[in-house]
């Protein structure tokens, strides 16, 4: 079972007792849990991000027997180094003939030195012990203002929404994206029907041909059946540009609702 932590495309940051919750179930019927927490650095809003491999060590028995492999890259986080590619896996509880196995297919001839060498620095950033002043407080100050300029299109997308016919969205604890349920009324279910497409798809296509605009339909997410979704990134990199758009979406969503009431 795959834990995705924060939730990509929800947003959604799990606490301690839905972490307990989900190692219970997974103990109760012989699961191996893999947790995907590549946005642990992207928390919102006061939450706290806990990691899998911790609520494992810390549930207590017979539950902290349960096997897990923890995930990370620098793709996401406040790197969001895509091009370099560099990530680990971390084994709790797996078995020595398991682990053996995957030693075998790890290529050591063929390491991605520049991708290690950043992974190195998220998992063990710049100190004063360790580098200049110079550098740590530029590493520092880069960090947190990538963060704050997150956080601060998170309120954005928030405050936007709000002003939005037809559109409610959860809050936003973590990760990079918004993920708003769309209530579509029928007209809009059967003008979809006719193009052969889901609604949400329908909606996502008018949305990017009116505006330019690209977001991700719900549907590829499994949403719920009778629900409609879609995902929007926060990747935006500059702040007002970012709040341009979100107005220009605005504007579609209400024009759209207007006129198929």
């Amino acid at each position: 079972m795959v834990v995705i932590n924060p939730s990509n495309p929800t947003g959604a940051v799990l606490k301690q007792e839905h972490l307990y919750g989900i190692i219970k179930f997974a103990y109760e019927h012989g699961i191996l849990l893999v947790a995907d927490e590549v946005y642990q650095n992207n928390i919102y809003a006061g939450h706290e991000f806990i990691s899998l491999r911790k609520a494992v060590h810390s549930i207590g028995p017979p539950y902290n027997s349960v096997s897990a492999i923890s995930l990370n890259s620098i793709s996401k986080g406040y790197l969001g180094e895509g091009g370099i590619r560099g990530g680990y896996m971390e084994f709790t509880n797996i078995e020595p003939g398991v682990l053996k196995e995957i030693h075998k297919i790890r290529d050591p001839y063929n390491i991605n030195v520049t991708g290690s060498i950043v992974m190195g620095i998220v998992c063990d950033p710049p100190t004063y012990e360790n580098a200049s002043k110079e550098v740590v407080d530029l590493y520092n100050k880069e960090r947190d203002d990538i963060l704050k300029s997150l956080e601060a299109k998170v309120r954005i997308v928030m405050d936007t929404f709000k002003e939005c016919k037809g559109v409610k969205c959860q809050p936003i604890s973590g990760a990079l994206y918004a993920f708003p349920r769309v209530f579509l009324p029928e007209p809009v279910v059967e003008l979809a029907k006719k193009e052969k497409l889901k609604p949400c798809e329908y909606f996502c296509k008018r949305m990017v041909e009116d505006t330019g605009i690209i977001t991700v339909p719900g549907c590829v997410f499994g949403q719920e059946q009778g629900t409609y979704h879609f995902r929007m990134s926060l990747l935006v990199w500059d702040l007002e540009e970012f709040a341009k758009m979100m107005q220009v979406m605005k504007k579609f969503i209400n024009k759209f609702f207007e006129e198929n009431k």
